[in-house]
């Protein structure tokens, strides 16, 4: 459809992607050392609270290769396998 209207402090660009996975931790009352945080590119470095609670999940070995340095994990992959895997290891 139409967009028909935004609150403009909804929107959330990737730099404060980090800063509103901190604040979207503390609106829920969840220790931001408990998120865990998955992503697919640099700008992801700054999700959640610690590298060893990231996972970096890349289409090709180049791409591994940029984000492997800020997560924890990562692997390459073209579904979601190895995040849930990720997931239920740390859970």
């Amino acid at each position: 459809g139409s967009v028909i209207g935004y609150k403009p402090d909804s929107i959330l660009l990737p730099h404060q992607k980090g800063i509103a996975s901190l604040n979207f931790a503390k609106a829920m009352r969840v220790d931001e050392s408990k998120i865990l945080a998955v992503g697919d590119s640099l700008v992801d470095a700054k999700l959640g609270y610690s590298k060893e609670n990231r996972f970096g999940i890349a289409e090709d070995e180049k791409q591994l290769e940029r984000i492997r340095p800020v997560m924890g994990d990562c692997a390459i992959s073209q579904d979601f396998t190895p995040v849930i895997t990720w997931l239920l290891k740390k859970i």
